[in-house]
């Protein structure tokens, strides 16, 4: 910390932006290192639980199969938070001799996490795909969207952002270097001359993938809403009792009841889902902001 303010103060910045600076690495670190280790690892918990309800549901149901491989994905991205928190102690707090080593597998945790978010959000993104579909489209969403197809394409966008992780990844060299304080030999991490064009290639990939996922869910939420709505008034219409003018009057309380009991009803289901829709909304807008600040994070 105090190397990082050392910087700031010989750079040409203002003092406004000293402290700016100052703030934004504090708050880095406390997510970090206090924050993120509680946050992935309830995520590894309810996730180890989702897993097991899905595996004895089976992976007959295309809808099955996708959720099952999105609590693993959400399970090791949980998993690997939890290591890559780890290693940011030892990186941030932890004795010298131990910061170099802290900082190489701080990196290299970094870029699996990333890769194991982006990945999580194309599955995302294809579930709610289907499930748009499965309303606009009930009777053809089960030969179209087969469990193969499901799979098949998200592996495919997997291996993209693993092909591309990679490239992203060749900047990198670890070579072997002698603490002289210690005499202990460490890896290091180091960055060839040309990491920046690949860097903004894969920050490139990173913001198509996470806005265009924010949107096509998004889109797919509000047909979903829609088409709720709509078959919410079909259902009154085709429930509602037939009015005739020869009704007798010892009806009229039990019907009076009927249709309180089915507004209510209707208000339970419709908190209910608009409930659900903020949930889906809010992960989606998380995963973009972890991951676009993981990947623009920055050894001081």
């Amino acid at each position: 910390m105090v190397q990082v303010l050392e910087e700031a103060v010989n750079s040409s910045y203002t003092k406004m932006d000293i402290t700016s600076q100052a703030t934004l690495w504090m708050t880095s670190v406390v997510f970090r290192v206090y924050i993120l280790p509680v946050v992935s690892a309830f995520g590894l918990g309810s996730n180890i639980i989702n897993i097991l309800v899905f595996s004895r549901m089976g992976l007959k149901d295309g809808a099955t199969a996708s959720f099952l491989m999105l609590s693993v994905l959400d399970g090791a991205t949980g998993f690997s938070g939890i290591f890559y928190s780890i290693f940011a102690i030892m990186r941030y707090l932890g004795p010298n001799r131990l910061r170099r080593t802290g900082y190489t597998l701080y990196s290299l945790t970094l870029l699996v996490l990333n890769i194991l978010t982006l990945i999580s959000t194309l599955c995302t993104v294809c579930i709610a795909i289907v499930r748009c579909c499965s309303v606009t489209m009930p009777f053809h969403v089960k030969s179209v969207f087969t469990v193969r197809r499901q799979l098949l394409t998200i592996m495919i966008l997997a291996a993209l952002t693993i092909i591309t992780a990679s490239y992203a990844s060749t900047c990198y060299r670890l070579i072997k270097m002698i603490d002289p304080q210690t005499n202990i030999t460490q890896l290091v991490l180091t960055l060839t001359p040309d990491f920046i064009t690949q860097i903004q290639v894969v920050d490139m990939y990173r913001l198509v993938v996470l806005y265009s996922s924010f949107i096509i869910v998004n889109i797919c939420l509000v047909i979903l809403i829609m088409a709720l709505k709509r078959s919410s008034n079909f259902r009154n219409k085709a429930t509602a009792p037939v009015e005739t003018d020869k009704e007798p009057a010892s009806n009229v309380p039990e019907s009076c009841a009927t249709t309180k009991s089915k507004l209510r009803e209707k208000q339970v289901v419709n908190i209910s889902y608009q409930s659900f829709v903020p949930s889906n909304t809010t992960k989606i807008v998380c995963k973009n902001l972890k991951s676009r600040y993981a990947f623009g994070s920055k050894c001081p």
